[in-house]
């Protein structure tokens, strides 16, 4: 007789199904309200407003942000009524996508239909390449949708295709960590609509960003089944990467597999020398089948970049974002917006593409949570990967938004100098969304169980004492509130420059909005954390019929 093992206490709460449920519902919402029209073809998620400040449209009376753009007048840019409707693209933005991105794909587009692919622009400043470099990821798996449907209704699906893509994959590499289905659909949630991932509408950033959680979910896929096809699986999200279009993003993601591979091999097989090196082998054989999948744009890349002239792209320690733009990760629109009928404008250098650094506050309230609770999540996570996430977050932090002598450090080391000296540094928010993501998803399951579903961790007696004393929570809130403290110190006087009465009731509303949020999620997780503590009867199971066990002198029927 087959004997069937107790079900799990995870499977024992159908709320967690109702969860998933709803956390899909949230992902869908998002994707399709948050596009919005645009999906329906009324609308076209292109800032092609903008082209009516300009001749011949402004002479022809052209009402900027609401007049349709016939488009025997702009047959380059099919345009219609302002994805946006009310809301006017400051000018200057998203210019680049009109007077590059948007044409160069067009005719890219029209050299396939009419038999050829072209490598080279003749129209632009005497000519420049076109498909022989991945400059507008037009070999994108991305940018599939330009290829079949007309030009002003493609931005919208493949907007859509970078939610599904990135949302998907997130998925994937959390349920990989072992983290429930609600979870998984959260990190997803908040990896999507993280700033990075939103602000960069119409560019190829987002295209080579939203396969960051691919190339985790491939690499950890790998990292437990070893096998070879596992190896050649990490190929496919960094050749996808790689024909993005942005190699700084690509760039910082592979610096962060890298260290999480190493970090995890080293967890996992600190003594079998033999294993490691393989493994880690295995890896890399994978990330070069990636680059000889992607060869031919990059052998047009390297040759091109090797003539172009590169003009006040140098970086030094005192290039890394404002640290008061921290406070946007609860809080977005706190120093103003882009919406010009919505003023004030962003007050912050460089500007909100380049600045903006949301998150949600439920999100950041979930990351706390999964720092706060180490060791339930590192009986959770598989070997090292819960302190690899934390510490890469902290990382990040100290580099985009404080800089100083570790980032002057990185952009002289002898392998990373090409890296972090030609590349902002706030591009990188594009991995940092990713670790934050991750580390909610952790921080929302820790919420999840109960205690009694996480294995006991031997420790010694004075950790295990101050496990019962939360002196690691309450020390980590305490500088939190403190570095909170000083933002808001430094935001005061980032508000006081700007010398706007405007600007200021437009600080302490948001401000106000924002510290609500906040408390309504730390409310939140306070509440599941209470329920979690709580003691779960169990069952007794039901003694076996002594007919289904076999006498100890009787023979196996096998």
């Amino acid at each position: 007789m087959t004997f069937r093992p107790e079900p799990p206490a995870t499977q024992q709460l159908p709320a967690r199904r109702s969860l998933t449920v709803v956390a899909a519902l949230g992902l869908l919402l998002f994707a399709l309200w948050g596009i919005g029209t645009p999906l329906l073809g009324t609308d076209t998620l292109t800032a092609t407003n903008q082209l009516t400040t300009s001749s011949p449209y402004q002479e022809a009376g052209l009402d900027t942000g609401s007049t349709v753009v016939p488009e025997t007048r702009a047959p380059h840019v099919a345009a219609r009524r302002h994805p946006l409707e009310s809301q006017p693209v400051t000018p200057g933005l998203l210019a680049d996508t009109l007077t590059s991105e948007l044409p160069e794909t067009i005719l890219f587009k029209q050299s396939l239909f009419n038999g050829h692919g072209t490598g080279w622009d003749p129209y632009g400043a005497g000519g420049s390449a076109l498909g022989a470099v991945p400059n507008n990821a037009l070999y994108s798996p991305l940018t599939a949708t330009y290829y079949m449907l007309p030009t002003w209704l493609a931005p919208a699906y493949e907007r859509l295709l970078e939610i599904i893509v990135s949302a998907g994959a997130c998925y994937l590499f959390l349920r990989r960590l072992k983290l429930s289905r609600p979870s998984a659909v959260t990190g997803g949630l908040v990896f999507a609509s993280s700033a990075f991932m939103i602000v960069w509408l119409g560019f190829p950033q987002t295209r080579t960003a939203s396969f960051i959680p691919a190339l985790f979910w491939t690499l950890e896929r790998f990292l437990q089944e070893r096998r070879l096809r596992d190896a050649a699986l990490i190929s496919v999200p960094v050749a996808c990467m790689l024909l993005g279009g942005f190699p700084s993003v690509t760039g910082f993601t592979l610096l962060t597999a890298a260290a999480y591979v190493g970090v995890r091999l080293l967890a996992e097989h600190p003594r079998e020398l033999r294993r490691l090196l393989l493994s880690g082998l295995g890896a890399v054989v994978g990330v070069v089948a990636g680059f000889a999948l992607a060869m031919f744009q990059l052998i047009g890349f390297l040759d091109f970049f090797s003539t172009w002239l590169i003009r006040g792209r140098a970086q030094d320690s005192s290039s890394h974002l404002d640290p008061a733009s921290l406070l946007t990760s609860f809080s977005p629109w706190l120093f103003g917006t882009v919406n010009s009928s919505k003023p004030p404008g962003f007050i912050l250098p460089p500007n909100l593409i380049e600045a903006m650094s949301y998150a949600g506050a439920g999100a950041v309230v979930l990351a706390f949570v999964a720092i706060a609770l180490p060791r339930r999540a590192r009986a959770l996570l598989p070997r090292a990967s819960g302190i690899f996430f934390a510490l890469a977050t902290g990382a990040w932090l100290e580099l985009i938004y404080l800089g100083g002598p570790p980032l002057g450090l990185a952009q002289k080391l002898p392998v990373l100098s090409t890296l972090f000296a030609q590349n902002y540094i706030g591009r990188a928010r594009s991995i940092l969304g990713f670790l934050v993501a991750v580390l909610a998803a952790v921080g929302f399951d820790l919420l999840l169980r109960r205690r009694a579903e996480l294995p006991a961790l031997p420790g010694p007696r004075w950790w295990r004492f101050l496990h019962r004393a939360h002196a690691w929570p309450i020390a980590l809130g305490l500088a939190i509130l403190a570095a909170g403290a000083l933002l808001l110190r430094l935001a005061g006087h980032r508000v006081e420059e700007a010398g706007q009465g405007l600007v200021t009731s437009n600080f302490n509303q948001q401000l106000l909005i924002g510290a609500a949020l906040l408390a309504a999620a730390v409310c939140c997780a306070a509440v599941l954390l209470l329920l979690g503590n709580t003691r779960v009867p169990r069952r007794t199971p039901a003694p076996a019929p002594r007919t289904a066990l076999p006498s100890q002198r009787q023979a196996s029927p096998c």
